[in-house]
């Protein structure tokens, strides 16, 4: 067995993945963004100091001692930004409402002082590489360091300083474990032929809070704004809204999956509702209290799909 050694060098891209409250993958639209527009990425791991058991005998003398191992408690992440994306910070935190024009564009955010969920997002992040044997195998193109944190919730926006510089912008999340990533949804590594681009080859166990590793696929080229990830077996949600009510919403599921299998939609607004599958289908139907774009979403079989509402008062 052969060991690559490299030296990660320069960020290149990280890609932002939506996870709902389980850790797992949401798929369909607004449900990742890419972006070059980081200075920084740090990882901070916070340590829980293992107890110390020590008895002495009558005499005074030591007769019994163990040191619990040291353990992570979390990894802190802080992503540093010199060019923002609205999209991709209502990733980071679905606690923070987009601001939309007039025309329903994606213009901005709102910062809330509501604490996120257990819904948070996967961070991915490719580095160049250094080193004598990066790319020694002949069926290579392309040689990146890769590091994925599958689980990241309680992102908030950290310090923000505006002067005579460049604005610049920071926010910081926990990385945890017990997340459901499994292989992962994305093509990131090379197959068992060497060559062709592969999910993870092994799962993230729960308790796996970080990867780290060399790669040969290039990384996804960046865009503005989130966008589409396809589900698997091609499942979809679509939001349609009422033709007389703009606040009312048509929330429906199509995919396989046997009927009377419960659907379980969230409106993106703290409400949720619970449909059946019938003839690989479920809706439900919802009316909005408040104007404003939504992130609902659907979770059927443990595969949750995403889809974005934009009640309006009439």
């Amino acid at each position: 067995m052969a060991t690559k050694c490299f030296t990660p060098v320069l960020g290149e891209r990280i890609r932002l993945t939506r996870v709902d409250g389980c850790g797992r993958p949401i798929y369909g639209a607004g449900s990742q963004a890419v972006s070059d527009g980081f200075i920084t990425v740090k990882y901070t791991a916070e340590i829980g100091e293992g107890e110390e058991i020590e008895q002495t005998n009558a005499q005074g003398q030591r007769c019994v001692y163990l040191k619990i191992p040291d353990y992570i408690k979390y990894i802190g992440v802080e992503i540093e930004f010199c060019r923002v994306d609205p999209g991709l910070i209502g990733l980071i935190n679905p606690a923070n409402a987009l601001e939309l024009d007039g025309k329903g564009d994606v213009v901005g955010w709102r910062e809330s002082v509501k604490p996120s969920d257990r819904a948070g997002f996967a961070l991915e992040v490719w580095t160049g590489l250094q080193g004598a044997n990066i790319c020694d195998d002949p069926n290579a193109t392309s040689a990146h360091g890769y590091i994925l944190t599958p689980w990241l919730t309680s992102g908030i926006m950290g310090d923000l300083e505006i002067g005579a510089s460049s604005v610049n912008f920071t926010f910081k999340g926990n990385a945890q474990a017990g997340s459901n990533w499994g292989v992962g949804p994305h093509k990131v590594v090379p197959g068992t032929d060497g060559v062709t681009p592969s999910a993870l080859l092994a799962p993230m166990a729960p308790d796996e809070v970080r990867l780290i590793r060399h790669t040969s696929i290039a990384p996804p080229n960046p865009q503005c704004g989130a966008f589409e990830l396809p589900a698997p077996g091609g499942a979809t949600l679509t939001a349609t809204v009422d033709a007389s009510d703009k606040m009312k919403f048509t929330f429906a599921w199509a995919g396989t999956a046997p009927d009377d299998t419960p659907a379980i939609f969230d409106f993106g607004d703290g409400t949720s509702g619970v449909g059946k599958v019938k003839d690989n289908k479920a809706s439900v139907d919802h009316v909005y209290t408040e104007p404003g774009r939504k992130n609902a979403s659907a979770t059927v079989a443990g595969v949750t799909v995403a889809a974005v509402a934009n009640p309006l008062k009439s």
